[in-house]
């Protein structure tokens, strides 16, 4: 390898490969749908070479002319209209239609492995339509269906999402058949969606009720059914200190736990709690999460305690954006600190070194060793 001159390929970009194969195939006078080459080019994985070897299979497999459907045969993906019908049903929480729609996807022999890897790209554009839209590519025929989810969909939830269908890919070898590890990882995902459908109730019927034959015995056993009138608890002294800091005692987890870290409180009284939740996170303010949020503030406070959330405008006070700022100052003083440690400056100086600031973590509080760069 010392005598030979070596090149590092980097993969090609999607639409620079979407590109190209448009041009070969406008000069070789073959039709070809913008949807399909958009799918040659992810299968080609930013390998020129793969995406005409892929399209000259396409050819042959769809009779001279490359269309969408006929790639999606020979690739064997999954449609995108099964996708975008995963995920519609996944933001109106039916979890009912999430399951036949696995069942339907098993039944056409789809790879689960590749419906996931598929739904962990389309994630990746929703998310970068919702965040960047500035750099979201708009010629995509699907584009007015990705516009919708992203204003369907909560940003937050998307990333959790994503990372759901990638743990799902790990799991799939170890799942007692690759169908049930697919269902899994859509219910994990309706574990965390806002309105999910509820599961039915099951309800006990009650006992029949013994006939009584002599009012005094039903009277008495009246007297001795009803329970005793007990006064309320008084709601418990609500400590003084940073909301930031007491919402880690609450036995909280999931979306309600969400909940209570972009919730800033704006009033504490004795027996009264009023917080404010920014609209932006409108989203967390579903029924189910606010009564867990609540009866968690009434175990630790006082079931007494006056509880009320609003959705409006807030002063950046909640504990999700104080821990924000927190990390954000002491990544910044520990990047000053490398910065200018006499040894790291000697070493720029000397070798006209650059410190990579992304390589920089600071040292947790209860840490004793020294974070190094």
């Amino acid at each position: 390898l010392s005598r030979c001159l070596q090149f590092n390929l980097k993969p090609m970009p999607v639409q620079l490969v979407v590109s190209h194969l448009g041009e070969v195939l406008e000069r070789e006078n073959v039709p070809a749908e913008p949807a399909a080459l958009m799918q040659l080019a992810r299968a080609a994985n930013g390998s020129m070479r793969d995406a005409l070897s892929l399209a000259d299979q396409a050819i042959a497999y769809g009779g001279g002319k490359l269309e969408a459907a006929a790639v999606e045969a020979m690739l064997g993906s999954v449609g995108s209209e099964h996708l975008f019908a995963l995920l519609d049903a996944l933001a109106a929480g039916q979890s009912v239609r999430m399951m036949e729609l696995a069942e339907g996807l098993g039944t056409q022999g789809f790879s689960f492995d590749g419906i996931l890897q598929d739904l962990g790209t389309l994630l990746t554009r929703i998310a970068l339509l919702q965040l960047a839209p500035d750099a979201a590519p708009e010629e995509a025929s699907d584009a007015p269906r990705l516009r919708e989810l992203a204003q369907t969909l909560d940003s937050e939830a998307v990333q959790l999402y994503y990372q759901i269908a990638l743990n799902g890919r790990k799991d799939l070898p170890f799942a007692p058949d690759e169908i049930s590890g697919f269902r899994m990882t859509l219910l994990r995902m309706l574990a965390f969606a806002t309105g999910a459908e509820p599961a039915p109730a099951r309800t006990r019927p009650e006992p029949a009720a013994a006939p009584v034959n002599k009012p005094a015995i039903a009277e008495s056993q009246a007297q001795v059914a009803k329970p005793p009138t007990m006064p309320a608890p008084a709601a418990a002294e609500i400590p003084e200190g940073d909301w930031h800091q007491q919402i880690a005692s609450l036995n909280l987890g999931g979306m309600a736990r969400m909940l209570a870290d972009h919730c800033e409180l704006v009033t504490r009284e004795p027996g009264k709690m009023v917080f404010a939740l920014d609209p932006v996170h409108k989203h967390l303010a579903d029924k189910s999460f606010q009564d867990k949020f609540i009866a968690a503030l009434k175990t630790r406070f006082g079931a007494g305690l006056d509880i009320s959330i609003t959705v409006g405008a807030t002063q950046g006070l909640s504990p999700v954006e104080i821990r924000n700022r927190e990390k954000s100052r002491r990544q910044s003083e520990a990047v000053a600190a490398i910065e200018n440690d006499p040894f790291v400056r000697e070493l720029v100086e000397a070798f006209d070194a650059t410190v990579n600031e992304a390589s920089i973590l600071p040292v947790d509080p209860g840490d004793t060793q020294r974070t190094k760069p």
